[in-house]
């Protein structure tokens, strides 16, 4: 799963692309360093989905336990819900 990370000025995001095969793993530790805790997750240019939806879910509450904003981008109907 390819990404890339643009940090924005109040927010980072996460551009990823292609097959999205793996969840993305959020940490106690900020990932851009610099107090970002708000991330927009862009899936524009995901192609084709092939991980576990149980494992997104848990991920999706270990961040917010984490004390993250996460918004999802996702214009596609596959990948809504």
């Amino acid at each position: 799963m390819p990404y890339q990370l643009h940090e924005h000025a109040d927010y980072l995001e996460i551009r990823v692309e292609g097959a999205f095969q793996s969840v993305v793993h959020f940490e106690a530790e900020n990932p851009a360093g610099a107090g970002l805790f708000r991330v927009l997750l862009n899936y524009e240019a995901v192609t084709e989905i092939t991980v576990d939806a149980l494992s997104v879910a848990a991920q999706a509450q270990l961040a917010e336990e984490l004390g993250y904003r996460v918004a999802v981008y996702a214009p596609r109907p596959a990948l809504s819900g």
